[in-house]
């Protein structure tokens, strides 16, 4: 390839911003990178642009739709008329050869505005000369970009960086395909003066797994892997049966997927970001109703996202992650602090969630700061989860020890509340009548079986002569 060509990135994976494609589409490598020679049916392009081509060294689509027209204007070796009926020819092939047989071919449109999509393939000579001569150092590039043009000190105006081979320049640099995208929106929006439509967060997190993964099937397999079709559970093995191949071969497919995704600091960056931002405590199932609300994540893609999320928490140490909990490492909590107040404030009834959340932010602003960040229902949810001391059921939070006393079914934590609020030696008979008059489930239940329940749970109780006590009584 020649080395003025412009290049969206090493791979070419997603010509998103190729002046000949749809950018909401996809692309098929395969057929991108073979010659045009061997395709069947061959394109037809004219005579002289095929000679044109030869003089250029371009034999495949690849080379053909990254090279400038004006390569082709250079020493006449074509006019504009040959190159817009080559544009044509290419168009209607690819149009046709996307309705037939298995592969997704993207959409491609005739140049007809050379600003109508960003800047690649454009003629320099049709973009606002005063927009080209613009140094540099005006744009507010990425940190990364900054320091990567430092190293180059030719490259000064926007024309230079047009004109310069990010593929080629990226073998050699450690810059990063998301640093080379942002810095080409920038130079398209300060060419043109249009901003470019606003990429719906869902799509652009499925772009850039696709980036990342740069092959096609092994993302259609981690998509359908991590229930990005379907809500139904999928094994590696139904996938095999489905594709016709050996579940080890899907099995190394998505365990390269998985290094991949979960361990990237990027797909998910701008959402583990906001997490941080949002509260001291994020549940991933609230966080994702939340995305939903504001239509930046569609239902049916929940559990796909919340698989995503979930297994990149692991591999991201800017958070510690319990249970589906995730709370910001580098902060400091005051869980127990919360705890303490709430555990104090309920007594016998029930209090209502909301009512509480305002008691203790009102009650505890002096000692905790950006108190409305740290007390939330999440966040009391997860305290809940941690100290095992009060229960929300619905939009009421109970005393846990009172609740299981007067609700559960479970023998077990019925006993154990009951000994916790008497809190004194009792005998199995008599703690068996308190059960059956405030249980409202275990109105029945046998002295037997609650003494059966006692000398089951001997690192609880301590027994002396059918007399039992707590042994974490303070009596």
């Amino acid at each position: 390839m020649n080395s003025e060509n412009i290049f969206i990135d090493k791979k070419m994976k997603f010509l998103l911003n190729s002046i000949f494609f749809n950018p909401q589409s996809g692309v098929c490598l395969k057929s991108v990178y073979l010659s045009y020679k061997e395709v069947k049916p061959t394109p037809s392009f004219p005579l002289i642009f095929r000679k044109a081509c030869k003089v250029l060294f371009i034999y495949s689509f690849l080379d053909l739709i990254n090279t400038i027209p004006d390569k082709f204007l250079e020493n006449n070796l074509c006019n504009q008329a040959v190159i817009e009926e080559a544009r044509k020819v290419l168009s209607d092939y690819f149009k046709k050869t996307s309705k037939s047989g298995n592969e997704v071919f993207i959409d491609i449109e005739l140049l007809t505005s050379p600003n109508k999509y960003p800047f690649f393939s454009v003629p320099l000579g049709d973009l606002p000369e005063h927009n080209l001569s613009t140094n540099l150092k005006e744009l507010n590039f990425p940190v990364r970009f900054k320091s990567f043009l430092k190293q180059y000190v030719d490259i000064k105006t926007v024309k230079d960086l047009l004109n310069l081979s990010i593929a080629d320049l990226q073998k050699e640099t450690n810059l990063g395909g998301k640093s080379v995208r942002d810095a080409q929106l920038l130079v398209y929006q300060h060419i043109t003066g249009n901003k470019l439509p606003v990429i719906n967060p869902e799509d652009k997190i499925l772009q850039d797994i696709s980036v990342v993964l740069n092959s096609q099937l092994i993302y259609e397999v981690f998509l359908e892997y991590y229930n990005y079709y379907s809500s139904e559970k999928i094994t590696r093995a139904g996938i095999a049966k489905r594709r016709n191949v050996t579940t080890a071969n899907i099995q190394q497919k998505t365990n390269l997927a998985e290094k991949k995704i979960f361990k990237s600091k990027e797909i998910l960056k701008a959402n583990f970001d906001e997490i941080a931002n949002r509260s001291s405590v994020t549940e991933i199932n609230s966080y994702l109703s939340e995305l939903i609300q504001r239509n930046q994540l569609t239902e049916s893609k929940r559990i796909f996202f919340y698989n995503l999320i979930f297994n990149s928490a692991q591999y991201n140490d800017k958070f510690k992650m319990e249970k589906d909990y995730l709370y910001p490492a580098n902060k400091v909590s005051y869980f127990s602090e919360i705890n303490e107040f709430i555990k104090g404030y309920i007594n016998n009834e029930p209090v209502l969630l909301d009512e509480i959340i305002d008691i203790s932010r009102n009650s505890l602003n002096d000692k905790i700061p950006d108190i409305n960040y740290h007390i939330n229902r999440e966040s009391l949810s997860y305290i809940s989860y941690l100290f095992n001391d009060y229960f929300i059921d619905g939009k009421y939070i109970n005393n846990r020890i009172l609740y299981n006393l007067k609700f559960s079914k479970n023998l077990v934590d019925v006993v154990y509340s009951a000994m916790s609020v008497i809190n004194s030696p009792v005998h199995f008979k008599d703690l068996a009548k308190y059960i059956r008059s405030n249980n409202k489930v275990r109105s029945k239940t046998s002295d037997a079986n609650v003494r059966r329940t006692l000398l089951s749970s001997d690192e609880l109780f301590v027994n002396n002569r059918g007399v039992f006590i707590l042994k974490t009584s303070n009596i």
